[in-house]
């Protein structure tokens, strides 16, 4: 990698996963600058509908089941 500030060889000093899924890294470079990268993957729009309606159904089996214990309750 090449440091943003001087354009000399950075080396990596920490990388750690995201719960997105995505990847942080630190890096230093050779003049003792320090900046941080994250890579990770861009959902197209046909994935983020498809996560959408993923996470609506998931809610809404949620909110049925707690009706259910609420009906079972009374």
């Amino acid at each position: 990698m090449i440091c943003p500030k001087c354009g000399k060889n950075a080396k990596v000093l920490e990388s750690r996963p995201n719960e997105d899924g995505s990847t942080r890294r630190r890096y230093e470079c050779q003049t003792l600058h320090r900046f941080t990268t994250v890579d990770g993957v861009l959902l197209t729009d046909e994935a983020k509908h498809e996560k959408q309606c993923a996470n609506a159904l998931k809610a809404r089996v949620v909110r049925q089941a707690n009706k259910e214990k609420q009906n079972d309750r009374t």
